[in-house]
């Protein structure tokens, strides 16, 4: 099945545009005279970084390769301590006899040149080419040690070389002469020595039958781990394989493929492994592997061409593997919500294979087959899991944004600490966990040392791996629990998670009533919490309740005690004895989205909250926000005012206008009993007037009108309701001027 996939994609994709040829970067051209002189080594490479910067926006390394050139097909068996020369395009050991870095000959490597020489010499015989005439001079000459060339200095062992003769554009492999003789060779069939059959055996891809040996598998190119040249897939990798000798099968007999079946499946699977795959005419594919370590990706495809099949298989790399800049990605990291995620027509097929390269081989890790159809479901849910809301500091809300969805790179980070320690079938398995969907369990032992890594980050008062909390979220729902929300959830269903709620209102009383520290009390005794919830939870509250609430100001200590209030009647006397570790993870989660929920409310120097839930800094503020709502003006609180060049001011309130010149600020003064306080205002008022916002008594000006409410004629809800009523006209129910509060105080905190 897997090589007839392999077989499929090749056809689909054309990437045998000539069976006897195929694409290779090809780094240098070698110029030769008639006689076999070379004239030149011209450079056919380009640099694959150019024009790209590092995030520090310095230019990036140069990274050369060699232009893709179409080249006879190269031979199997190229490894080894014989390995068969390719026809008229080869590595610098097999054309001059030495490696680049030499500057001379070396007679161990002449073994190379003979079995190249060989080959060019059986075609001149048959074609009487003089371009191939000229090669062969050359090549008569490395055999005699003679210094033919200085080769580049840039020159690396594995690069490749070409001929052209003289002024020729087209390269002595492309010559219509030589390229018949070549096809010809390809197609004669296996003769048998005197007096002997061949044996025949059936191809398991195409059904045709193979007279003689099965040939050896091509080697495939771009499996990490692998090495440069490519390495042979097991179990087809050629005669030095003892694994099916038992049977009294050599070689490939174990698995017959004919040669044109085994290079196009060779030729599919190349270009999947390929990080940046052309096709048989050297177009550029989309890529369609994932690397998941140091020796293993997986590649994928599907057979079906409709672009929305293909479309969903493009965005895969950027979702799972991002490895370019933000701006180089776009919105793809959005895509599986809506742009290229669209309904499909028809169940198209999925194939995906897990490839590790080791020791000069290639091993299939692992198969997986579905439709695109589910994985596109499957990915959308996987997200969807991971998904949480985050704060973006005091007073503000975040949504996670689509491009900070975790790759599996952040995946492993959150699981274990240094890249290094991740085991090598992890990516693999995770993959299972993205493509398999919700029916896919994640491992109790990841489970576990997420848990483990948040409770000592916390402990520490450390803040977690980044993505700990979403992969928690993840493990949740793929274990049964429907009731994750990505923002925090009054009503679920589990104790476990309201008691991790509770515990992060400790946790934030303790931080308002002390100010930040290195860690609370509370998250010390995470351990003792998870041994003995029902126990230590009680305590903690009891200690809130006597040591940090009487220390706060304002209307904090109410605020955090009607949350603990609220918390503490959903757990009721269900608090558990003790968390099990699926527990555990619903508790991290609720003390997460608890703790972000805390996080959006002001600091704590915002004491005051109005009965709409705005936080302000004093009383006399607060009674000016009521009085607003009373007159049913919209307003906004503290926005950003620039005076001069880059400097702003912050008026304590903003009443919209039709024009700047009908907007309205206003400014609550609670402390001008103070001189420095007088000071300071009297500097903001200048700045004020420099803009053109002047005194609503003085008809304001260019950049609206002042109000200004003074704590010493204006110390109470009725006498500000006033003030604003005169200017701001009647409210929307005219009824007496009354505030929820009963204190009259308004100096400014």
């Amino acid at each position: 099945m897997i090589l007839q996939a392999l077989v499929e994609l090749a056809e689909n994709e054309k990437l045998i545009a000539d069976p006897d040829f195929e694409f290779k970067p090809v780094a240098w051209i070698v110029r030769l005279k008639s006689n076999g002189t070379v004239i030149a080594i011209e450079e056919n490479r380009l640099n694959l970084n150019e024009g790209k910067k590092d995030k520090k926006d310095k230019p990036l390394k140069a990274k050369w390769v060699g232009r893709d050139v179409l080249i006879p097909l190269f031979p199997t068996g190229r490894s080894g301590t014989k390995p068969k020369a390719a026809f008229l395009v080869d590595m610098a050991k097999f054309v001059f006899g030495r490696e680049p870095l030499e500057e001379t000959h070396d007679d161990s490597l002449m073994p190379y040149v003979e079995r190249f020489r060989k080959s060019v010499i059986d075609c001149e015989s048959a074609t009487g080419d003089a371009s191939v005439r000229a090669v062969r001079l050359m090549l008569d000459r490395v055999l005699k040690g003679e210094p033919v060339a200085t080769l580049p200095a840039e020159a690396g062992p594995s690069d490749l070389f070409m001929f052209r003769i003289a002024d020729d554009a087209e390269p002595v492999h492309a010559r219509p002469s030589v390229k018949a003789y070549w096809k010809q060779v390809r197609a004669e069939p296996p003769t048998a020595p005197d007096g002997e059959t061949l044996d025949q055996t059936t191809c398991l891809v195409t059904g045709v039958p193979i007279l003689g040996k099965p040939v050896l598998f091509p080697l495939i190119k771009g499996v990490p781990g692998a090495g440069t040249m490519g390495s042979g897939l097991l179990p087809f990798n050629g005669p030095s394989s003892r694994t099916w000798s038992s049977f009294g099968l050599e070689g490939n007999e174990n698995a017959p493929v004919s040669r044109l079946a085994a290079e196009a499946a060779a030729t599919a699977l190349n270009r999947l492994a390929d990080p940046r795959p052309t096709d048989g005419k050297g177009d550029p594919l989309p890529v369609r592997r994932i690397r998941l370590s140091d020796d293993t990706i997986v590649v994928y495809w599907s057979p079906d061409d409709e672009p929305a099949v293909q479309g969903v298989l493009d965005a895969m790399p950027d979702l799972l593997d991002r490895r370019d800049a933000a701006e180089d990605v776009g919105n793809l990291i959005a895509s599986y919500r809506s742009g290229v995620f669209q309904p499909l027509k028809a169940p198209a097929k999925f194939y995906a294979m897990t490839l590790t390269g080791t020791t000069g081989r290639i091993i299939v890790r692992d198969w997986f087959e579905t439709t695109v159809a589910e994985i596109q479901s499957n990915v959308s849910a996987y997200f969807e899991d991971l998904r949480l809301v985050r704060s973006a500091g005091p007073g503000r809300v975040m949504e996670l944004d689509d491009s900070s969805l975790p790759s599996l790179r952040d995946v492993k980070l959150a699981v274990y600490r240094e890249l290094d320690d991740v085991p090598a079938p992890f990516g693999r398995d995770w993959l299972r966990i993205v493509w398999g969907g919700r029916g896919a369990n994640v491992s109790t032992g990841v489970v576990a040392k997420v848990i483990a890594r948040v409770h000592v980050a916390l402990a520490r008062g450390d803040e977690p791996a980044r993505h700990a909390f979403s992969l928690l979220k993840l493990f949740t729902i793929r274990s049964g629990e429907a009731d994750m929300k990505t923002f925090v959830n009054e009503d679920h269903p589990n104790v476990a998670y309201h008691c991790g709620r509770l515990l992060a209102t400790l946790d934030f009383a303790q931080q308002r009533a002390l100010g930040n520290t290195n860690t609370t009390n509370v998250r010390r005794m995470l351990g003792a919490i998870m041994t003995a919830p029902a126990l230590y939870l009680g305590r903690l509250r009891r200690m809130m309740e006597v040591a940090y609430l009487p220390k706060m100001d304002g209307d904090w200590a109410k605020f955090i005690r009607d949350r603990m209030q609220s918390i503490s009647a959903r757990l009721g006397d269900e608090i558990p004895r003790l968390l099990q570790m699926r527990d555990q993870g619903t508790f991290f989660l609720g003390f997460d989205q608890e703790r972000t929920f805390l996080q959006t409310h002001p600091p704590s120097q915002y004491k005051w909250q109005t009965s709409i839930g705005l936080w302000v800094m004093s009383r006399g503020e607060r009674h000016v926000v009521e009085a607003l709502v009373k007159l049913g003006r919209s307003f906004l609180y503290e926005p950003g005012l620039r005076t001069h060049g880059d400097r702003s001011r912050l008026p304590d309130f903003l009443v919209d206008g039709v024009s700047a010149a009908d907007h309205v600020f206003i400014e609550y003064l609670g402390m001008l009993d103070k001189p420095d306080y007088v000071q300071r205002w009297n500097e903001k008022l200048q700045e004020y007037r420099r803009i053109g916002l002047l005194p609503i008594e003085e008809g304001g000006g260019k950049a609206g009108k002042l109000i200004v409410i003074d704590h010493q004629r204006h110390p109470d809800f009725t006498s500000i309701f006033t003030e604003l009523k005169k200017h701001l006209g009647q409210p929307l129910a005219d009824d007496d001027a009354s505030d929820n509060s009963t204190d009259s105080e308004g100096a400014q905190s």
